[in-house]
């Protein structure tokens, strides 16, 4: 296991159920030119592409750092809507005092 998941799976008895502060989507970025991200693909993570190499805090375009793969691991089944601002009410579906569904 890559350490950079390790403080996912420390926590993960604190997200067994999911609330407006669970974490939906774990990402990480791979430098190729050293690993293939092997296992993250064994592991089911998605590659979802590459990095300009540009950085966070490049305000030229000048591609000064590597470029490196991208991966993701949802957490949620529903994490695309979620991360959209499209997800349902977090109670709809669920019966209300009086026995009847929300519509969401």
């Amino acid at each position: 296991m890559h350490t950079g998941s390790w403080p996912y799976c420390l926590q993960q008895s604190k997200h067994e159920h999911f609330d407006d502060n669970s974490p939906v989507l774990l990402e990480t970025f791979v430098d190729p030119r050293r690993y293939a991200g092997t296992c993250y693909k064994a592991a089911n993570w998605i590659a979802l592409g590459h990095t300009q190499g540009r950085g966070k805090l490049d305000r030229y375009g000048q591609r000064a750092l590597p470029v490196k793969a991208i991966f993701v691991y949802p957490l949620h089944p529903d994490f695309r809507a979620i991360l959209t601002g499209c997800a349902p009410a977090a109670d709809a579906g669920k019966p209300t005092p009086s026995g009847k569904e929300h519509d969401g």
